[in-house]
């Protein structure tokens, strides 16, 4: 012990303090709800730039078209939020199970979220029927080209992420969550802000490196399940990158791999539900 605080060679002390200053551990993010679902660039609202502004009683009449499903008594709009570059009217929708809120833009009046309380005590429609009836919503609200990369089951509720998706590569930062009652079949939930100030119809640009080469990058115990090609956000910036899903140890891991430069960009580790799943 002396030895080792007066700096002398040949000690397992002062050897080990030089391997913990020289190999610095770099921890990957930790994921509980799918790639990049917390991301929000703060920018201006793309999905909504050069849309007319529309009144609270337009806004009051669309909801009405949105949710002609869910047994409308009454739709009324209730004030104004602004936030993240977004206007926004909310409006509250009065059903016989129940009120609902959900927010409009101002221009536009594309929803932005949508919530409810529907009691789920039962698993009637399995994950993929989930899949298919959150797409169909999706749609009706004129959300097109998106595609599910993300389910988790929360009790008898679905939980599903869905990115824009152009010529087969999936935009993260373009997402929408949504939320699926097991029981009813029907959305009760969606969040779309991501979306809404992200998304443009755009192309991902030519990767310079073949997928095989970007997986020649990975550490050889990493047990690769799945890959795709993906536009991420990085430092604000939209990066085209390979995005390899697998396990290493007991862990599930997202590794992402530059399609320009061969360069790992993103790590992210999934934890908090074995549930979770990646849809490849």
């Amino acid at each position: 012990m002396m030895n080792a605080w007066k700096g002398k060679d040949g000690n397992f002390l002062a050897q080990s303090f030089e391997t913990l200053e020289n190999n610095p551990v770099e921890t990957p993010k930790e994921i509980n709800d799918g790639p990049f679902a917390e991301n929000i660039k703060k920018t201006g609202a793309k999905a909504i730039d050069g849309l007319e502004e529309i009144s609270a009683t337009k806004a009051e009449e669309l909801a009405k078209k949105y949710f002609a499903d869910y047994n409308l008594s009454d739709v009324r709009c209730t004030g104004e939020t602004i936030a993240h570059q977004l206007e926004c009217y909310n409006l509250e929708l009065r059903t016989n199970d129940g009120d609902m809120f959900a927010q409009l833009t101002k221009k536009g009046g594309r929803v932005v979220m949508f919530d409810s309380y529907k009691e789920c005590t039962q698993n009637n429609f399995s994950v993929e029927r989930c899949i298919d009836i959150a797409e169909d919503f999706l749609k009706d609200l004129g959300i097109e080209d998106m595609k599910a990369v993300w389910t988790s089951e929360n009790g008898t509720t679905c939980n599903l992420n869905f990115v824009y998706e152009n010529d087969g590569v999936v935009f993260y930062p373009d997402m929408i969550k949504v939320k699926v009652c097991e029981e009813r079949g029907i959305v009760t939930g969606i969040e779309g802000l991501a979306y809404c100030l992200n998304h443009t119809t755009r192309d991902a640009g030519e990767a310079a490196i073949s997928k095989a080469s970007a997986k020649e990058k990975l550490n050889s115990e990493f047990n690769v399940e799945g890959s795709r090609l993906t536009v991420i956000p990085v430092d604000g910036e939209e990066v085209l990158a390979y995005e390899f899903f697998g396990t290493y140890g007991d862990n599930d891991y997202y590794v992402y791999i530059d399609a320009k430069t061969g360069d790992e960009v993103q790590v992210l580790t999934v934890i908090g539900t074995k549930q979770g799943k990646a849809l490849l």
